[in-house]
């Protein structure tokens, strides 16, 4: 129940409120779970189980288990190793900038349209508003052209759709013979007086030092993220000879979240971490087991992180929390073989035969743990959203790889000897 709280407690640390709220909801989650199977469920148990003399009780404490789990088994550490700098390569191609179409099932009806949408014009809005640098009103009348040709080189960028603004307001309206013959600045007038519907005060302040660009971005444009493609379009803006001011919209809030859960994600792990090392050197009083512990939870979301991205798999806002959850769950049989070992007769944390003995018995109850966590966690890869499909994919994959480091990993270098004589990963060892 500890180190599922924390996982979730975790959360509450990083940027984006969303997953602060999920940290939140989930922390509640566990302690009424924890609260119900000891109050509650008990008294069911009671009134079912059949009484079981004590002598013949005995024999389920024993501390025998599967040789299998006698033996070091370097060679399988050394794999576990290797497939984790492996797999941390695909962790520079994590997706954690999708696009708004991967919330959307493909071939749905809603995605579809959206695609359609995008490649005709744009999907995701994004209002930049511009002015002079040094502050002073635009002169329409000679600032039309120069205006003109930024909505030109603007709508050129690959990453723009469509542009609504007020030169191609202007020129939708000199379209019309008479209107060609009326002054710029006359015009907007006309624009902005109530017999043409006030369609320009849209689009300039009263004192006309400031004009809106409403942009239509394609989110099909994956070359760079929303930010970069926001900072590229600013640029663009400046070598015109304007300032842009402001900057909002659909398409910039998006990439801000995207970066928000992004660095929610480094943090929080590194917080969880740094965490349940702290939990580790308090039960095992020991810089050995805390070495141990952290070479064993990085493991698991390099393994997970990595494999997420070689799978291009987008990490959105709902299923970036996945990582902390399934580090929480490998955490938690780290755990208990560490309180199993550190009351076991050899007396030594760093003794081969306490953490052989303590594995062969808890490797049934971790492997029942993963698969009960699995399945309640798969029930999500059956929805029909998307995001909540990935989050229970990423959770059920973090926690099948959780009991490796937890079996293997941990107890390999809590008994290895550094420096002197080296116990090689590659060579196969029985227990004392």
């Amino acid at each position: 129940m500890l180190t599922a709280l924390l996982g979730f407690l975790s959360l509450l640390s990083v940027p984006a409120t969303p997953l602060r709220q999920l940290g939140l909801s989930g922390a509640m989650a566990t302690v009424i779970a924890f609260t119900t199977a000891y109050v509650s469920y008990p008294f069911f148990l009671w009134m079912q189980t059949p009484r079981v003399p004590a002598e013949k009780k005995a024999g389920s404490e024993s501390m025998r288990g599967s040789s299998f789990f006698k033996n070091r088994h370097g060679r399988i550490v050394a794999a576990v190793l290797l497939a984790t700098v492996a797999a941390s390569i695909g962790i520079g191609r994590l997706d954690t900038n999708p696009s708004l179409f991967s919330y959307f099932k493909k071939g749905s009806e809603l995605r579809n349209s959206l695609e359609y949408i995008d490649q005709n014009g744009g999907s995701t809005p994004l209002n930049i508003v511009l002015s002079n640098p040094n502050g002073a009103p635009l002169k329409i009348r000679e600032d039309y052209q120069r205006l003109w040709r930024l909505q030109s080189i603007l709508e050129s960028d690959p990453a723009v759709g469509s542009i609504m603004s007020l030169p191609l307001l202007l020129a939708e309206a000199k379209r019309s013979p008479l209107a060609s013959l009326i002054p710029v600045n006359w015009l907007l007038k006309l624009l902005e007086s109530p017999i043409l519907g006030k369609a320009a005060i849209y689009y300039i302040t009263k004192d006309q030092a400031k004009t809106l660009f409403v942009l239509r971005m394609k989110e099909s444009y994956k070359q760079s993220n929303h930010l970069e493609n926001i900072k590229r379009l600013k640029g663009i803006i400046r070598e015109q000879g304007f300032e842009p001011t402001l900057t909002g919209g659909t398409y910039l809030l998006f990439g801000r979240l995207s970066n928000l859960v992004a660095s929610s994600m480094a943090g929080g792990l590194t917080l969880l971490t740094l965490l349940f090392m702290v939990m580790g050197g308090i039960i095992s009083r020991s810089f050995r087991i805390i070495g141990a512990m952290l070479i064993s939870l990085a493991v698991i979301p390099l393994l997970m992180l990595g494999i997420l991205g070689h799978l291009r798999v987008p990490m959105d806002i709902i299923s970036a929390p996945a990582a902390n959850v399934a580090i929480g769950i490998g955490l938690d049989a780290m755990v208990h073989m560490l309180v199993w070992v550190r009351r076991h007769p050899a007396g030594s944390m760093s003794a081969w035969e306490a953490w052989a003995d303590v594995r062969s018995r808890l490797w049934k109850p971790i492997l029942y743990s993963m698969s009960v966590v699995s399945a309640g966690f798969g029930i999500f890869i059956l929805s029909g959203f998307p995001p909540t499909q990935r989050f229970g994919f990423s959770v059920v994959l973090g926690t099948l790889l959780s009991p490796l480091p937890a079996l293997f990993v941990l107890p390999w270098f809590a008994t290895a000897r550094f420096p002197g004589k080296i116990i090689s990963p590659f060579k196969r060892q029985n227990s004392a």
